[in-house]
């Protein structure tokens, strides 16, 4: 199958209620089958989703193969703790800058705008990937060249002291605000937001 003018794509798993209500997960090999989509179609996504994704080396792949991402938003309902290697290479991925035309720009989704991490599994395992490194590369995509969208908007659903931010890290990503970054977080209240207890 080809789709070359897809714009949008949701990878979820999904309840079937013709099954009683039964959970399909997203099969393990999804991410893989969804690089080879995106290799055969050689479309312009704008917008990916992946919710509960088996996450496995295809990622990195996957958002090279997706240059005009604007929109990238990633939920787990079941974290397993071989996904922390695979999203702290995300985090590796989107920091990186390179010189293009006089100025610094991010090598991989260079016109991405909006962000969403959402762990909504009710396990206490912490995430090693929710860091310093995290908040540096949020911070770096608020700067970007004169013409170049800029990230706008953060979203980070985490349930309490399951991340390993520091109070400086905290206050870091908090001031990001000033910069017009949109913080979308477990609360309105973001001083009594359970992501920072």
């Amino acid at each position: 199958m080809e789709l070359p003018s897809l714009k949008e794509l949701t990878l979820t798993t999904r309840c079937d209620v013709e099954l009683g209500g039964k959970v399909i997960k997203c099969p393990a090999r999804a991410l893989g089958a969804l690089r080879e989509l995106l290799l055969r179609s050689q479309c312009s996504l704008t917008q990916l989703h992946l919710i509960d994704p088996v996450l496995d080396n295809n990622l990195a792949h996957i958002i090279r193969l997706v240059p005009n991402l604007q929109e990238l938003i990633i939920e787990f309902y079941e974290w397993v703790e071989d996904y922390d290697p695979v999203m702290q290479s995300l985090v590796t991925r989107l920091s990186e800058v390179s010189l293009v035309g006089g100025s610094l720009q991010h090598c991989a989704v260079p016109t991405l705008q909006m962000l969403g991490v959402n762990l909504l599994d009710f396990s206490h395992t912490r995430v090693s990937f929710i860091n310093s490194a995290f908040v540096d590369m949020v911070a770096s995509r608020l700067h970007q060249p004169s013409g170049v969208p800029r990230l706008t908007k953060l979203q980070l659903y985490i349930g309490p002291g399951r991340h390993y931010l520091d109070e400086a890290d905290k206050n870091a990503l908090m001031s990001l605000r000033v910069h017009g970054l949109k913080l979308d977080l477990n609360s309105d209240n973001l001083d009594e937001d359970p992501v920072f207890e």
